[in-house]
């Protein structure tokens, strides 16, 4: 069964990962963590703002055929000394289904790509 096409997030893809999350409906999140505008701030510096970025490793997004975002992965770079060797590890950041979406394996779409 095709899942859609996962692909590296971009900045114009705030906007829809921000509605994405809040159709998710967070159950802890605050009032200020359920506003638009909070949240459009939140995701651009968490993924496009921090001081860690490596275009090796964008967040991921997952669109339906008809290019809807019906998937996200957060995933920031982290350089780091491991054995006097500098590596670049990947940290996962929020892990978002469309809820509306019929398919169990969505979340499932992301991880190879994580990866």
């Amino acid at each position: 069964m095709a899942m859609g096409n996962v692909r590296a997030c971009r900045p114009g893809d705030i906007d829809r990962i921000v509605e994405l999350h809040q159709r998710a409906q967070w159950p802890d999140s605050t009032r200020a963590q359920r506003d638009k505008v909070y949240l459009q701030r939140f995701y651009t510096k968490l993924l496009f703002e921090n001081p860690w970025l490596d275009e090796r490793l964008p967040p991921l997004v997952l669109e339906d055929s008809g290019g809807r975002i019906i998937g996200f992965l957060g995933r920031i770079p982290r350089r780091m000394t491991f054995e006097d060797h500098q590596i670049v590890a990947a940290v996962a950041t929020r892990l978002i289904v469309d809820p509306e979406h019929r398919s169990p394996f969505a979340a499932i779409a992301l991880i190879p790509s994580f990866i």
